[in-house]
């Protein structure tokens, strides 16, 4: 139009072997000179004033959500006999945890960003994680009416990684998956190994659209609406840059999607 226009992006960088993201506000201002056309373009990295209107949808919405969702739960709870109170009170102790889960994910993903996380590494059986992690999410709102199991064929191995960051990334990747799922549909995790590698992955049968998986892992990018996305790039950043493992996905329109962690 040659009218100047300020607009966002999301840019992946790599500096020493090292992705990182960034979100930058850009201005594009055109003028003339001596004849020829030219551009300014001018960046400016906005990337902690879109994690503070992330951490803030968190903490002022999510976590009121659950909280909520918990109180109702416990009204609820009062009007039962004590056999539906024996049923239920599971799904309320998985409500609780939630709201622990998205604090502790939030302070997790600040401290490895200003590289202050420390690992506390032991040994995993990876078959025993999975099936404890799958138990663990079945109650939570976004599973309703969608399975969550584990793979028949995964292997029984162990690996030595940090078992509350290793959790932190699948819980991820699998809400991830139960959101894309409609219900009826099944969330699947499987442990393979690859040589002296272990492969985690969780699939669901929906197919990823080329133009939202190229940014994928941007932090402040989410098919989920304006001040999400956290949680895909907290899988890349706790994932490699922590565990230093591979996190990756793959899609298609037969096999549906694929994340997963090789360690």
């Amino acid at each position: 139009t040659g009218e100047k226009t300020t607009g966002e992006c999301r840019l992946r960088t790599l500096v020493d072997e090292v992705e990182n993201f960034i979100d930058v506000e850009v201005t594009a201002t055109p003028f003339d000179f001596d004849g020829q056309k030219y551009m300014i373009f001018l960046l400016i990295d906005i990337s902690d004033r879109k994690r503070r209107a992330m951490i803030e949808r968190i903490f002022f919405h999510d976590i009121q959500n659950a909280a909520g969702g918990l109180k109702g739960f416990f009204d609820m709870f009062e009007r039962m006999d004590d056999d539906m109170r024996e049923k239920y009170i599971r799904i309320g102790a998985s409500m609780s945890q939630q709201i622990l889960d998205e604090i502790a994910a939030q302070r997790l993903l600040i401290q490895a960003e200003n590289k202050e996380l420390q690992l506390n590494t032991s040994a995993v059986d990876v078959f025993d994680f999975i099936s404890q992690l799958a138990d663990d999410l079945q109650f939570i709102d976004v599973a309703n009416g969608k399975r969550i199991v584990v793979d028949e064929l995964s292997v029984r191995a162990s690996c030595t990684t940090d078992a509350v960051l290793l959790r932190r990334v699948l819980t991820n990747m699998i809400k991830n998956a139960l959101e894309a799922s409609t219900p009826g549909q099944q969330v699947t995790i499987r442990a393979e190994l690859i040589e002296d590698r272990v492969k985690l992955s969780v699939h669901n049968p929906k197919f990823i659209p080329r133009e939202i998986e190229m940014q994928i892992f941007m932090r402040s990018f989410s098919t989920k609406g304006a001040q999400r996305g956290l949680g895909t790039y907290s899988m890349k950043i706790l994932g490699e840059q922590m565990l230093g493992a591979e996190v990756g996905f793959t899609t298609s329109e037969m096999e549906g999607t694929r994340f997963f962690i090789v360690l």
